[in-house]
């Protein structure tokens, strides 16, 4: 085994920030918001680690390019005379901070899929605990034939 460290695994947690980016795609995978490494990655096949790091480097691309653009038209409306209402403008800023939170998110997505699929005996033994894990605790469909 190499110098990688195999993520920890916790059972998820409820939070109030179930609806972010990174909260939804740890109950996708079924992890805990302790997973490390987006563990449940380690389950695929190379080509589809490929086509998730492609899919995940394109919307963190996408993501930074919002944050761009929005941050340009908060500056041309805070430079008009026409103020824009306060609360408009928190939340824009408000979105352009998650906006940020997301293109790390994805970019970390990309990373990972990178790792699992060059690290495959990283990636089988991230994959058995993972499996185990997620069997501990209920959340494995075993098939159970009559």
């Amino acid at each position: 085994m190499n110098s990688t460290t195999i993520p920890a695994l916790s059972a998820p947690k409820d939070g109030a920030d179930s609806d972010s980016l990174d909260a939804l795609l740890n109950h996708l995978q079924g992890n805990g918001p302790d997973v490390q490494a987006d563990a449940a990655l380690a389950r695929f096949s190379e080509a589809r680690l490929r086509a998730i790091e492609f899919g995940a480097r394109a919307r963190a691309e996408d993501c930074l390019h919002n944050v761009q653009s929005l941050a340009r038209l908060l500056t041309q409306a805070l430079r008009s005379d026409e103020q824009a209402p306060v609360s408009d403008t928190l939340a824009a800023v408000q979105h352009l901070e998650q906006l940020a939170r997301d293109s790390e998110r994805w970019a970390l997505i990309a990373e990972h899929a990178v790792m699992y699929r060059k690290q495959r005996p990283v990636a089988e033994e991230v994959a058995q605990r993972w499996m185990h894990w997620a069997r501990h605790l209920g959340e494995w469909p075993d098939a159970k034939r009559g």
